[in-house]
């Protein structure tokens, strides 16, 4: 309850006293406005008053002021005061006396502050402004003060006026108030025209704020006499909250009557979150907003808080998903989002760039740390494309969707090309993908250096087979490491001879997997492999190795001449019929002649098996290339022979035989 006791109103009366010519009043009439509970323990109090002049008073001085009693029983108070009358008045008393006398004029109104330390009331301490400081008639300005520590500082529209230390900085469970007070006057007659007061604040340490709740009190000061009814009543203006008159024709309040009471809703709007409400709050109360930084959406989808959008006194807009807001009246919040997707890049080899949540509509850039991934110096995995099939292993989307992107790879190798001679270059070398072809060549497939033409011979090196052209190609399934070959060009002859060194012709010669007739270029400082010969139909395989060191090459063939004897059992040569079948297939007949002996020249792969047929009887033998066969029988001449042998037997034993008989019978 509101105790005038605790406002030291004596105070009001010394000080006016000093202001005023007239000592014979009595009455101190105050009128106005305190604050509710919630604002006790403040640390300053401030109002905005109207300035009215002039008032016409013919007796006291009236004041328009807001103050308050501080935890340790010290007074304060700062507003305007109007003379009734003209005179020299002090400008500054403290507690060693008053200085600084100025002329004010009656009708005129000036700031002024006052204090009153704990414990003292005796006489008038603070400072009065000059005539008129209060500011023309129908100005508002605001009147308050705070603390710094112990120290409190006076202020008038925010400038300050003085300060002193009163040994606190709290008013304790005591409210500011906002009054107007005739003082040291006699009468309860004279007509105040109504001041207009509003805002009636209390300082939280850090802000200003409005009174939560206003009551009003209309009594007397302290120590003044109570005959006559105070007349000067205060009242709402048009029912607009902490908004006030004090002064004549107002109404006459019971005390403690609540003129006001703050109240405001908080009304959050928010697509998302499930946090849009509307709320009451009391006034001037600080309320906590929050919001989620993110919510799912589901697939790949999330809305971002992006801020607070407030309209309001005391609202809130910022960036902080949580907050508070000041009460200070309907406030309304609305969250913005921001719809984000999941951009996200993978890849089985190396690393990749740029995986993340992207608001709509910006731009993600994604990137693969490398385009290659080794695996040993020969071979690799290296990036085609992404899995949308955009082949870019750096690029930039415009996100208006998630995306799951995956870098694909494909195996290469290595196909290493080089020369054997700075004067041709081999073309091809580089990376090629697994199961592709390579197709390689040299500038120059053939050159002179130093007198001498050299060529192209092979691609040599880790091909499974030779490549014997300048322009190859190489089904890749592994890495390759393949040199061109260049030697001196030599036109060469080839001698082809048999078994007995006899030269034959029209022999078509395999060398090097090459063919070759009677003659051919080949190349110095190779060494060459003649494997196969083909001649008089027959498909030879022998291996002769040479390299070309002069223009005639003797190359000796599996060719050989086989003869076919026959002999009696004496060993006598005789003549007959024979039929000879080469291992070729070839089927040779003639006769041995007088000398039982007949040759085959220059047979291929010369073995043979001979046959002859001797008086209904066959027989068989064989030879090996280069030898003989021989058939030992009995010849027409043994046969005869034999005859001629049996008969002389025979005719020996008979005429033996005649003889003897012949004894025996004598």
């Amino acid at each position: 309850m509101w105790n005038t006791k605790e406002y030291e109103l004596l105070v009001t009366l010394l000080t006016l006293a000093i202001l005023c010519s007239s000592a014979s009043a009595q009455y101190w009439f105050q009128s106005g406005v305190k604050g509710g509970s919630a604002s006790v323990n403040n640390h300053g109090a401030s109002v905005n008053i109207q300035t009215i002049i002039p008032q016409n008073l013919n007796s006291g001085s009236l004041a328009f002021w807001v103050g308050e009693t501080l935890s340790n029983g010290a007074f304060l108070q700062a507003g305007y005061v109007i003379q009734n009358s003209t005179g020299s008045y002090p400008l500054d008393c403290d507690m060693n006396g008053c200085y600084n006398y100025s002329m004010l004029s009656a009708g005129h109104a000036e700031w002024f502050y006052e204090y009153f330390p704990a414990g003292f009331n005796a006489s008038f301490l603070g400072k009065l402004g000059l005539d008129n400081s209060a500011g023309a008639n129908g100005t508002v300005h605001t009147y308050g003060f705070y603390a710094s520590g112990t120290k409190w500082y006076f202020t008038m529209d925010g400038k300050t006026l003085g300060s002193i230390d009163l040994g606190t900085s709290t008013s304790g469970y005591n409210v500011p108030v906002a009054f107007g007070e005739i003082a040291n006057t006699d009468t309860n007659s004279q007509f105040v025209t109504p001041v207009q007061l509003s805002n009636l604040s209390f300082y939280d340490g850090s802000r200003f704020s409005p009174v939560r709740k206003g009551y009003a009190y209309i009594g007397y000061g302290e120590g003044s006499a109570k005959t006559l009814k105070n007349t000067y009543g205060v009242e709402e203006i048009g029912n607009r909250i902490n908004f006030f008159q004090i002064g004549s024709g107002l109404r006459i309040t019971a005390n403690d009557t609540q003129l006001w009471s703050l109240g405001y809703t908080l009304t959050i709007n928010s697509q998302y979150a499930n946090i849009s409400n509307f709320t009451g709050y009391s006034a001037y109360s600080t309320q906590r907003i929050s919001a989620p930084q993110y919510v799912e959406l589901g697939n790949n989808t999330r809305a971002r808080f992006a801020g607070w959008i407030g309209t309001g006194s005391g609202s809130y807009t910022g960036n902080s998903n949580i907050t508070t807001v000041n009460m200070r009246s309907n406030i309304t919040e609305t969250a913005k989002w921001i719809t984000q997707y999941y951009v996200g890049a993978n890849t089985p080899y190396g690393s990749v760039n740029g995986s993340g949540w992207y608001d709509s509509g910006t731009t993600a850039h994604v990137s693969l740390e490398s385009t290659t991934h080794q695996l040993t110096p020969t071979s690799r995995f290296s990036f085609v494309k992404w899995s949308d099939g955009n082949d870019s292993p750096s690029r930039s989307i415009l996100v208006g969707k998630p995306y799951s992107l995956i870098a694909r790879w494909n195996m290469q190798y290595l196909v290493n090309l080089s020369s054997n001679n700075k004067n041709s270059r081999p073309i091809g070398s580089g990376w090629y993908y697994a199961n592709t072809t390579a197709n390689i060549t040299v500038n120059n497939t053939s050159f002179n250096e130093n007198g001498k033409e050299y060529g192209f011979y092979e691609w040599n090196g880790s091909y499974s087979t030779l490549l014997q052209k300048p322009a190859s190609s190489i089904y890749v399934n592994k890495s390759y490491s393949l040199t061109a070959e260049f030697f001196p060009i030599r036109n060469v002859t080839f001698n082809v001879v048999g078994e007995n060194n006899k030269p034959l012709d029209n022999v078509i010669l395999l060398i090097n997997d090459r063919t070759y007739s009677q003659k051919g270029t080949l190349f110095t400082g190779v060494e060459y492999a003649a494997t196969k010969a083909y001649y008089n139909g027959v498909n030879m395989t022998f291996q002769q190795l040479f390299s070309v060191e002069s223009s005639n090459v003797t190359i000796r063939i599996p060719v050989y001449s086989v003869s076919v004897k026959t002999l009696d059992i004496f060993d006598v040569p005789f003549n007959t019929s024979v039929t000879v079948n080469f291992e070729n297939g070839s089927v040779y007949s003639g006769y041995t002649g007088k000398n039982g002996t007949i040759t085959f020249n220059s047979v291929p792969h010369g073995n043979l098996t001979a046959k002859i047929n001797y008086f209904g009887f066959e027989l068989s033998a064989g030879a090996v290339a280069g030898g003989a066969a021989s058939f030992n029988l009995i010849s027409t001449y043994d046969f005869m022979l034999a005859i001629l042998i049996i008969a002389v037997i025979v005719i020996v034993a008979l005429v033996s035989r005649h003889y003897f008989t012949g004894k025996r019978a004598a």
